[in-house]
């Protein structure tokens, strides 16, 4: 294997040069093999969404016989002794999450058995499909090695996808190293690690040792660095100059403002724990903050739930819960799609989030943000961090949570943007390879 150069890429479609330039660029220009997977295409983007494949022939035999077994034996289904649910999990909540009757069968409850249970009785059809693709892509890899070995990595984007998550189990296997990729929050950013798990709120910075272990050399010019990175980004989720206001009759208030995620990303999937179900945990979340008549409540869903799933799924549940709420409840709540970033942060006490990238933004800006869902930014000194809504409200109710950043706090931020953007993601817009160097010396 030390002899092994260059990558083996799952896929052509995510991992792609409008991304991932610098990587392509320095692949090419040092001549170092790469290889594209583009067979069985049609098997990689369904969104976990694979019913319309069980006449198939290649799955028509094994989605009659998982349709015949029992709830239980279908939950411990494996494939070369891998529990075929660990990994079609992920992907499969990514379309399950999308149907209310699912959410509310979750109720707060995102065990294993509760989760493979709400599969079941919401549509067995396509979990027995996810099972058949899980085991299928397995076969798939597996058959593949004598090519991807030739590689030093399989390149991987996001990791959480059932293609993915079953060439990370065969990696694990085997001598072939994933090396994974997504873009970061600015668009001109990405991630390039080595995981053998899924990347989506899940960097390796996420980890004290890791972090702490990052030296800073030259302070002033990489913190300048990541502040031009991020001036530059280009992928924004506002509408800049757009005019927002509060309403004059709310003038005084607390206004706190919900940054919202869409309702089946990744992020919230793979690290949210008893959150999964996030309009959930938004409903729980402004009927608590509601309770006190001083609290003006905003929530601002997210602008690509609808290019993803087709429906402001968020949006609109929650409009119908705070109609079912007194006229002196609903005159103290806004939901927002598009808003300025500044803006937001401008006309907002507080601000929380599920794990949502925005919260970094903010915290630019000198907010500390209240966040839940473990973000891979949280425990670094600038953020409020909880798991759980009652401790929360037991703080936030008795004064102990500030809105504003302190001087080390600032500090903090810095410090973070540093590590995450000068020192630990690639860049499509500066020279430095010293990254791709260490991967590919």
């Amino acid at each position: 294997m030390s002899g092994n150069k260059g990558v083996f890429f799952s896929d052509r479609k995510n991992l792609n040069k409008s991304s991932f330039g610098k990587l392509f660029r320095y692949l090419d220009n040092n001549s170092i093999p790469y290889l594209m997977d583009d067979d069985s295409a049609a098997f990689k983007y369904s969104s976990g969404d694979y019913k319309h494949l069980k006449l198939s022939k290649e799955f028509i035999s094994k989605h009659n016989q998982y349709m015949a077994y029992s709830r239980d034996d279908l939950l411990n289904v494996t494939h070369y002794g891998i529990n075929l649910f660990d990994i079609y999990r992920s992907e499969a909540l990514s379309y399950y999450l999308k149907m209310k009757s699912f959410r509310e069968l979750l109720q707060g409850n995102t065990s294993i058995v509760s989760v493979f249970n709400a599969f079941f009785e919401s549509d067995k059809d396509n979990l027995v499909m996810c099972i058949c693709i899980s085991a299928f892509w397995l076969d798939y890899w597996i058959a593949r090695l004598n090519v991807m070995s030739k590689y030093k990595y399989v390149g991987i984007f996001s990791g959480a996808q059932i293609f993915n998550m079953a060439l990370i189990e065969v990696s694990k296997r085997s001598q072939i190293t994933p090396l994974l990729m997504e873009s970061f929050f600015t668009g001109n950013e990405f991630y390039l690690e080595e995981k053998y798990e899924p990347l989506p709120n899940n960097t390796n910075l996420k980890f004290d040792n890791i972090y702490n272990n990052i030296s800073i050399v030259d302070y002033d010019r990489l913190l300048k660095d990541a502040s031009v990175k991020i001036a530059n980004k280009r992928n924004k989720n506002n509408t800049e100059g757009q005019d927002r206001y509060i309403p004059q009759d709310n003038a005084g208030k607390c206004t706190i403002t919900i940054i919202a995620q869409v309702v089946n990303d990744f992020s919230i999937i793979l690290t949210t724990g008893s959150y999964l179900n996030s309009v959930a945990f938004y409903k729980q979340l402004i009927d608590c903050l509601l309770q006190n008549k001083n609290n003006y409540v905003i929530l601002k869903t997210h602008p690509w739930e609808i290019k993803k799933n087709k429906s402001r799924i968020t949006h609109n549940e929650i409009v119908q819960h705070v109609l079912t709420k007194p006229y002196s409840d609903r005159s103290r709540f806004e939901i927002i799609e598009s808003w300025d970033i500044d803006e937001l942060c401008n006309h907002s006490d507080y601000i929380i989030t599920l794990c949502s990238q925005a919260g970094i933004e903010c915290a630019i800006r000198g907010k500390k943000i209240i966040q839940f869902g473990d973000a891979f930014y949280g425990n670094k000194g600038f953020t409020h961090d909880y798991t759980d809504l009652k401790c929360f409200m037991n703080d936030f109710s008795a004064n102990r949570v500030s809105s504003v950043l302190n001087s080390e706090e600032v500090n903090k931020v810095n410090e973070f943007l540093i590590k995450m953007i000068s020192r630990h993601l690639v860049s499509n817009l500066d020279a430095d390879e010293r990254m791709l160097a260490y991967y590919f010396k």
